[in-house]
């Protein structure tokens, strides 16, 4: 366990410029945002306009709470404040989620190539510890590693935000802001996303099993290797069964429907306990698509690509 957790550490000092200070990087950008834009107009800035006359009209998360009050009613408009009040107080969570996945895509495709370019391999394999184990070590550094760094450094950024806006921002007195921010809710969103992190790793398994398998395989330019052989394979059942149920199983896993999620705001206003239980649903419903036999197959089939993986390792040093 101890030389486990020994290859884990020494992967993330070999990508912490990928896995830690790329999500800190957009952290501190996307807060220098809601500084600017709340004590510049007392909102996060959305964007920029240029108007008819050539000015540069600014346009704030308050200018669209007005609007929306303006054209709709209070009445009409109140369910869609509050989904704009939950988007604009988690929107921090999202930039640098999907910034680890291309993290994560990118540390599965150099994992195993890179280490015979650079030689070291030769190290490695002097080391008493298993082709198998480090295999499985770089692929959870790459994946489990990656999306929680991202998730912990983008719940601080929304931390920050939220108390940078309710300090200088139009939002301190608004019924949805408190709603949305407060400590049930709060936890729920904060639960829910890093539960979806791994089950989300869980569903895209057999996906980057396949990565780390071509990336041991490739001589060079291993997204080629990647990329060559399934969309071969799609072509081929395109042609001979009229079918692309390859693309679809790829699709899906490595986007968010397999998880099973269902979170709607906008059609109703929601009370803090109502929303709360909503987003302890999502967490429910995640933990039973798990119990799929498409899910367990997938499990499987990610195995499978990781234990051949550490056997191509095993025979290839460079």
């Amino acid at each position: 366990m101890k030389a486990f957790v020994t290859l884990i550490r020494s992967e993330f000092i070999e990508h912490r410029g990928g896995q830690f200070w790329t999500p800190m990087v957009v952290g501190a950008l996307l807060l220098l945002l809601v500084v600017v834009g709340t004590f510049l107009n007392g909102s996060a800035v959305i964007s920029l306009e240029v108007n008819d006359s050539g000015g540069v009209q600014i346009r704030t998360v308050g200018d669209i709470y007005d609007a929306v009050r303006a054209e709709k009613g209070e009445t009409k408009a109140a369910p869609i404040l509050q989904a704009m009040a939950y988007g604009s107080a988690y929107f921090y969570l999202l930039p640098a989620t999907l910034i680890a996945l291309i993290v994560s895509f990118f540390m599965l495709l150099s994992s195993m190539n890179a280490e015979r370019v650079d030689r070291s391999i030769l190290f490695w394999k002097s080391m008493p510890v298993s082709d198998f184990k480090v295999v499985l070590a770089k692929f959870v550094a790459a994946t489990f590693g990656t999306l929680l760094i991202a998730v912990t450094i983008s719940i601080a950024v929304t931390l920050i935000a939220m108390a940078l806006a309710s300090v200088g921002g139009p939002f301190r007195a608004s019924p949805e802001w408190q709603l949305v921010t407060s400590l049930p809710v709060l936890l729920g969103t904060f639960a829910t996303l890093m539960t979806a992190c791994v089950f989300y790793v869980g569903w895209a398994a057999p996906v980057y099993g396949w990565i780390m398998l071509a990336s041991a395989w490739a001589p060079r330019s291993a997204l080629l290797y990647v990329v060559i052989p399934p969309v071969a394979l799609a072509i081929f059942e395109a042609l001979t069964f009229h079918s692309d149920y390859l693309w679809q199983e790829i699709a899906s896993r490595l986007g968010f429907e397999s998880l099973g999620l269902g979170f709607a705001l906008g059609e109703q206003v929601l009370e803090r306990a109502a929303l709360a239980e909503l987003l302890q649903g999502q967490v429910g419903q995640m933990a039973a698509s798990t119990i799929s036999l498409r899910f367990v197959a997938g499990l499987a089939v990610a195995a499978l690509f990781l234990w051949a993986a550490s056997e191509v390792r095993r025979r290839r040093s460079v």
